[in-house]
């Protein structure tokens, strides 16, 4: 396996065209910290995301959930490394906040999912 890049938004194998967080408007950079702690930065003179990446349109509906898949799984096998900006992090400290001070319900994850499969099974 090539050794990684120090950047998301490239690769051992050149530039990666398909994620290049933007510097929210008004703003001259981003910083965003991943779970384990890497720092990056990231301006706004940084070219958009060409999206969809070329030749994405010409796949098969089969190819490209084949390509999208497989871009999850490169991301999904270090997620400690996945960038997580400020923003989600101050999202969910308010909203554990909002649970604590009982403003907020929560239901067990098994009871859930047996609510979401019985839709799927009379949705069918």
């Amino acid at each position: 396996m090539p050794a990684r890049s120090p950047d998301i938004g490239s690769s051992a194998n050149g530039p990666n065209r398909f994620y290049r967080p933007r510097a929210p408007s008004g703003r001259d950079a981003v910083e965003l910290t991943s779970t384990a702690g890497a720092r990056r930065r990231y301006t706004s003179d940084m070219a958009p995301p060409t999206l969809p990446p070329p030749g994405f349109d010409e796949l098969s509906a089969d190819e490209k959930l084949e390509y999208i898949q497989a871009l999850w799984d490169h991301f999904s096998e270090h997620p400690e490394e996945v960038p997580v900006p400020d923003w989600h992090r101050q999202i969910v400290a308010e909203r554990v906040a909002a649970h604590r001070r009982g403003e907020m319900t929560s239901r067990p994850w098994p009871e859930i999912r047996e609510e979401l499969l019985a839709r799927l099974r009379t949705a069918r």
